[in-house]
């Protein structure tokens, strides 16, 4: 499972609450990511935070040989099961 927020450019903050919620249901500290993703248009032109996290590793992705276990879109839907039900106790 990877958590990457901005390392440049509109950044969301480590201290974000969506940051530190990955962070916990994940067990992983989240990294800095230059990489290009649609969350970016909506952080610099709307002004809104986010994060890229799911599964899979990022030196297989966008390469000839990229490639996604099984086991890993596993953990991604556990991850993403994981951060609602959070999310949902939280705001309840």
């Amino acid at each position: 499972v990877v958590i990457e927020k901005d390392a440049a450019g509109a950044r969301t903050p480590a201290d974000h609450p969506m940051v530190q919620l990955a962070e916990k249901v994940s067990s992983q500290k989240a990294s800095g990511f230059n990489g290009g993703d649609e969350g970016r248009i909506f952080r610099n032109q709307g002004g809104l935070h986010g994060i890229t996290i799911g599964p899979g590793d990022l030196k297989y992705a966008h390469k000839p040989n990229e490639q996604i276990s099984i086991q890993s879109v596993l953990n991604g839907v556990d991850l993403y099961r994981r951060l609602f039900l959070e999310k949902l106790y939280f705001n309840s």
